[in-house]
């Protein structure tokens, strides 16, 4: 099991970069990828960075391809 700090600076990295709604989206999603909370409590930070680098480029894919396309006139 994870110490404080560590827990921490898991909590850090899941939610520095917005809302807690998007935090909670990115624990969520994380923890799916990889199996679980136990899964993800083992993974070092370094794989997690990387794990949510890989979610956010497929979430910017994903918009790209929802975004209706501007027309030229």
């Amino acid at each position: 099991m994870k110490n404080s700090t560590e827990l921490q600076n898991l909590k850090n990295v899941l939610f520095n970069k917005g809302s807690n709604d998007e935090g909670v989206y990115m624990l969520c999603a994380v923890m799916e990828l990889v199996g679980g909370y136990e899964q993800l409590m083992n993974l070092p930070l370094s794989s997690l960075k990387e794990i949510i680098k890989y979610l956010e480029f497929v979430n910017k894919q994903q918009e790209k391809i929802k975004m209706p396309r501007m027309r030229r006139r």
